[in-house]
């Protein structure tokens, strides 16, 4: 949809496919050839894929640069019930009945991310209770690259964090 909105006709994607400039992972979007498949760019795939999905778990951690994320090899991606994504390897698809707009944010880069809160609830599942009490004091203390904004992500915020933290 971006090369679209920056003007790029139809046609000029599918000669820009057949000679090789692009390639089209998923339908709608395109990834240049040359270019190194890193995380940011699996995130973005994602994200343009899954519109109202978000990287959470270890990913979203690393992506945040947070103390004590474990080595994960999958990207983690959360999505609505009732979505059913197609099987990709590397991708751990997270599925929850829960989903509030203010569970999402999105970065300076596009990348839509899980919100701090949401992230510290979701994190409960990946790590162990000391390491997960660190991240959450991380959080709390305002590390770098959070602010304290997060702690007001919603209404019920405290009460998810809590139980998260437990």
């Amino acid at each position: 949809r971006q090369l679209l909105d920056a003007g790029v006709t139809r046609t000029a994607i599918g000669r820009l496919l057949d000679a090789g400039v692009v390639r089209r992972p998923t339908r709608g979007v395109y990834v240049l050839e040359g270019s190194p498949s890193t995380l940011l760019q699996r995130c973005a795939v994602l994200c343009a894929t899954y519109p109202t999905g978000f990287v959470t778990g270890p990913t979203a951690g690393m992506l945040a640069e947070l103390r004590r994320m474990p080595p994960s090899a999958s990207l983690h991606f959360s999505l609505r019930h009732g979505i059913n994504p197609q099987p990709e390897r590397g991708v751990r698809f997270r599925q929850t009945t829960s989903l509030r707009p203010s569970d999402r944010q999105a970065r300076a880069d596009g990348i839509v991310v899980a919100s701090w809160a949401r992230l510290a609830f979701d994190l409960a599942a990946d790590l162990r209770q000391l390491d997960h009490r660190s991240v959450v004091e991380q959080l709390s203390t305002g590390a770098p690259s959070f602010g304290r904004s997060w702690l007001r992500s919603g209404p019920d915020c405290a009460t998810r964090l809590a139980r998260a933290a437990r």
